[in-house]
């Protein structure tokens, strides 16, 4: 028995005429009648009554129909999660952070990530920024939101942000009276 012979029945129980059930399937009406006798044989039970000039379903051809309906879905179902997963649109995703991503970058980022594959499931794992890159090379994580100040080599990397940086100390400090703008050198 295959998925074909699902897909016969069904179309038989639904029409109750093998002809209608044959056009909707774009198959002659021998070869699908023939096929349905194999199903009955192979699983030793009458599935239509083919006794009255209209068929009917007897009560394990009931039964068959609603079983088989949920084998279609359950294989339709199969088939997609499969094409899902083979896009990524589902599974784990381990995404490592820091401090900072955690109140700027990473909560409009994992909304709009949910939003598009709302089946993979998120995890987040706080590392200081410098354990970032070797918690990403190890597995633990698969996609991590580092500052630059380690060594990136090795990885793909991606600029997502820039941030100005500021300076504040007191206005009486020295540097206060610099202006707005200072060098690094300078601090």
């Amino acid at each position: 028995m295959d998925l074909r012979h699902l897909r016969y029945f069904i179309a038989v129980a639904e029409e109750l005429h093998f002809t209608k059930a044959a056009q909707r399937l774009h198959i002659a009406q021998p070869p699908l009648s023939r096929q349905i006798r194999e199903l009955e044989e192979e699983m030793g039970v009458t599935l239509i009554n083919r006794a009255a000039r209209q068929i009917e379903l007897t009560d394990a051809g009931q039964v068959f129909l609603e079983r088989a309906r949920q084998v279609l879905r359950a294989a339709d179902a199969a088939v997609l999660e499969t094409q899902r997963a083979q896009r990524g649109e589902t599974g784990k995703l381990a995404v490592g952070f820091f401090e900072q991503a955690a109140y700027t970058l990473l909560p409009p980022t994992l909304h709009a990530f949910h939003e598009r594959f709302p089946e993979v499931d998120v995890q987040l794992r706080w590392f200081p920024v410098v354990g970032q890159l070797t918690a990403l090379m190890q597995g633990e994580i698969d996609i991590a939101f580092v500052l630059p100040v380690v060594d990136l080599a090795g990885v793909s990397k991606a600029l997502l942000l820039k941030e100005p940086f500021v300076i504040a100390v007191p206005g009486s400090h020295p540097f206060a009276q610099r202006g707005l703008r200072m060098r690094i050198q300078d601090l």
